[in-house]
């Protein structure tokens, strides 16, 4: 009887040791999971239904996939305090938080991560376009273009981030079934600036100023077709909804709608104009960095005092994205 009694206390205070008093905040790092942090922090014990895993899982459950996977790096996930290891987590977590104060949230309004990416891709344009006096009619294409991109993001939280770039290419166009045309090879740059809010760990919400250069026909003569390339100003909204999701990477579906504002040049004015871009979107992570593919289609529509014009360019991205830390 004496024994079974004492098993009983036992049981009885190791439930009571167990029970959950409150939570700590941990930001996520790149290519962590729940195992690995709980480890990093050595909390004990770790496996079981009492255990920090199970509880974790629990208290983080909406952040998770379905293989119990975290699904956002710099995500703010929920520790469990509990209550026979307060003093325990006092000597051991603390420690740890000055060593790892850029993994741990500290309430402040640093920015908790930064990335730089480098772009390079491949792209491919057609240009309609009518004259209005006459109604001649006119098509030139490109050939294959290269462009580079350089941008640098800054991640406020989990659910923010702005990001800043600078783009350029150079576009030949030629008339179809012809040689190429000669004084339609431009260099074109693109400077832009954007927000983004993840609204969940599916959706993203989108903001993006550009001022951009883009072409646009000139005259509609098929004897002499000219190319103008004025610096355009353009305002896009994204939305982006991951479709796949797995450990380290995702497939996702863009949309992004934008509109073109009105520029006016010595002899004629190119007016106000509207398109949409489509990009489906493929991303992994790696150890020390990510990589995004992109393959896209953009479609405008944009008069001008002397043409109705109709432009349409697609292509493929691959973008290199390199962490830089945070404070």
């Amino acid at each position: 009887m004496k024994y079974i009694i004492l098993l009983l206390l036992f049981i009885c205070s190791t439930s009571h040791a167990q029970q959950l008093v409150g939570t700590r905040e941990y930001t996520v790092q790149r290519g962590e999971n729940i195992g690995q942090i709980l480890y990093k922090l050595n909390l004990s014990p770790l496996w079981g239904r009492q255990g920090y895993v199970q509880k974790t899982i629990e208290l983080n459950s909406h952040l998770l996939n379905k293989d119990g996977n975290i699904v956002l790096s710099n995500v703010v996930i929920k520790i469990p305090v509990i209550e026979n290891n307060i003093q325990e987590e006092k000597q051991v977590i603390i420690p740890h938080q000055k060593r790892e104060s850029s993994s741990v949230t500290t309430g402040s309004d640093d920015i908790l991560n930064s990335l730089i990416s480098l772009t390079t891709g491949l792209q491919f344009w057609q240009i309609d376009a009518t004259e209005k006096s006459n109604k001649t009619h006119a098509k030139i294409e490109s050939e294959i273009s290269p462009s580079i991109d350089l941008r640098s993001n800054f991640l406020w939280d989990n659910k923010s981030e702005t990001y800043i770039g600078i783009g350029y290419n150079k576009i030949s166009f030629k008339q179809p079934e012809t040689r190429k045309i000669q004084n339609l090879s431009e260099n074109y740059g693109e400077f832009y600036l954007g927000q983004k809010f993840h609204l969940s760990p599916d959706w993203t919400i989108s903001g993006e100023f550009k001022n951009i250069q883009r072409p646009f026909l000139r005259a509609t003569s098929n004897s002499q077709l000219t190319i103008d390339s004025p610096w355009m100003q353009q305002l896009n909204l994204g939305l982006e909804r991951k479709l796949i999701t797995k450990k380290n990477g995702f497939l996702a579906l863009k949309f992004s709608p934008y509109y073109l504002f009105e520029k006016k040049l010595d002899d004629y004015t190119i007016k106000p104009g509207a398109g949409f871009r489509a990009d489906i979107k493929l991303k992994q992570d790696f150890k020390k960095f990510s990589m995004e593919t992109s393959f896209f289609v953009d479609y405008a529509s944009q008069d001008s005092s002397l043409t109705n014009q109709k432009t349409q360019y697609n292509g493929i991205l691959v973008r290199f994205n390199f962490p830089l830390g945070g404070n």
